[in-house]
């Protein structure tokens, strides 16, 4: 009785030490509702791409998990090999034993040549796998002799110095390279802020994903933390660790900062050639060359006009046109105009629809003086000649109404104008 319930005890911690193992490995689901594991560390072992997945069980000396994909059921080990193929319209478990005893007998030659596999399998997702071939091409493009490039500025340019320098460049950058490449489907997890230990100055913070960890946060600046907690931006950051990609922890920005930060990019690339975007609070002067023709009557204008960007879409102008004395009299026109900018996909055009309204007068020759309202619809599209310098294309049609004569009717306005901004 005695040596019965001490090999049952020792079956049970037995059992108790397989299981936890088998909790290695931490299920996580990508925004998209697909499943995958990481292993403690946070790292992916197995990426995102199964409907569903089972607990981990231990079979024939194996960790087997159950998988769905497209509707079938099967099973993978513990680095994402279909062990089990997917096929079956059940969950495989520890229950199916005829279904795993004889898929098990049929893949014996296929897991064998994944364990002998799986040693270079962890190589090619090392860094240093990776470094390799990141150094050895871009080595090799540097030392290549350009078609334009005179041999004596080649020589000085792959020179000793100037190689170990490049050498030391290329490293940096295939650490940067590594880390974007292989953190793309690193789960994030969600982070719930825990208690504060003033006398260690830190918060625990809990991660689904990656476990606990203590933020070291100054007592002054605690209170602000906690407050802002839901407002942070949780930015994960990564390092190489063992020649494998680890988490290091997060970098906490305010939404605000976060915003500041893409504003003030978004304000620096408004300032090329190429970007004709409107801008808040961006002020222009300009003018304008015009050709009016309706009726029997066609007129050649200039004009004078200021803009203003109200905000990222909507632009107001005030504009001053002339017309000089021909077929026996002459125009000016005084309006105001609404533009809803709207920037092309490549960003070196914008168009923008139009409308306005404004105040119109009439000079006949040896006669008196008229006034009318004008209502103007049409478009345009502005075009950069230089960061501060735009020149615009427009199609106006215009609607005059004179009170104290019978004449107007619509008139049609090409203009072509330059706009200076500051």
């Amino acid at each position: 009785m005695k040596h019965t319930v001490f090999f049952m005890a020792l079956a049970a911690l037995l059992c108790a030490g397989i299981n936890s193992y088998g909790q290695e490995l931490k299920a996580y689901r990508c925004a998209g509702g697909k499943w995958g594991f990481t292993d403690r560390s946070g790292s992916v072992v197995i990426v995102c791409k199964y409907d569903k997945i089972g607990d981990w069980f231990f079979y024939e000396g194996v960790w087997l998990a159950p998988v769905k994909l497209n509707g079938a059921w099967g099973c993978i080990n513990e680095i994402g090999d279909v062990v089990v193929p997917i096929q079956y319209p059940w969950r495989i478990d520890a229950k199916r034993k005829t279904t795993l005893k004889i898929e098990w007998e049929r893949g014996r030659t296929e897991r064998e040549r994944l364990e002998r596999e799986r040693p270079e399998q962890i190589r090619r997702n090392s860094f240093s796998f990776f470094s390799q071939k990141y150094f050895a091409q871009e080595m090799n493009n540097w030392l290549q002799k350009g078609e334009f490039e005179k041999t004596a500025d080649w020589q000085q340019r792959i020179s000793d110095d100037s190689r170990k320098a490049k050498e030391a460049g290329l490293l940096r950058e295939a650490e940067q390279a590594f880390i974007a490449e292989h953190s793309k489907n690193m789960p994030v997890g969600s982070m719930a802020l825990g208690a504060y230990d003033a006398d260690k100055e830190t918060f625990l913070i809990a991660n689904s994903v990656h476990g606990d960890w203590f933020e070291p946060v100054p007592v002054n600046d605690a209170p602000d933390f906690k407050n802002n907690w839901e407002n942070f931006v949780k930015i994960p950051q990564y390092v190489i660790r063992n020649d494998q990609l680890a988490f290091a922890g997060y970098k906490f920005e305010t939404a605000d900062t976060a915003v500041a930060g893409n504003h003030a990019a978004e304000q620096k690339e408004k300032q090329t050639v190429s970007d004709v975007s409107v801008r808040q609070g961006k002020a222009a002067i300009g003018g304008n060359l015009i050709y009016g023709t309706g009726g029997s009557y066609s007129h050649f204008g200039i004009g004078g006009k200021v803009l203003f960007n109200a905000n990222d879409r909507f632009r107001f102008a005030g504009e001053f046109d002339y017309f000089p004395k021909q077929e026996h009299f002459s125009m000016w026109d005084f309006s105001a105009y609404g533009h809803l900018v709207l920037s092309g996909k490549e960003k070196k055009a914008a168009f923008y629809p139009l409308a306005g309204i404004g105040m119109t007068g009439l000079k006949v020759e040896q006669s008196e003086s008229f006034s009318g309202m004008v209502f103007s619809f049409g478009g345009g599209i502005d075009v950069n000649l230089s960061s501060s310098l735009t020149m615009n294309f427009e199609l106006r049609f215009k609607r005059i109404d004179f009170s104290d004569i019978d004449v107007g009717g619509y008139r049609t306005n090409f203009v072509a104008g330059l706009a200076y901004r500051f």
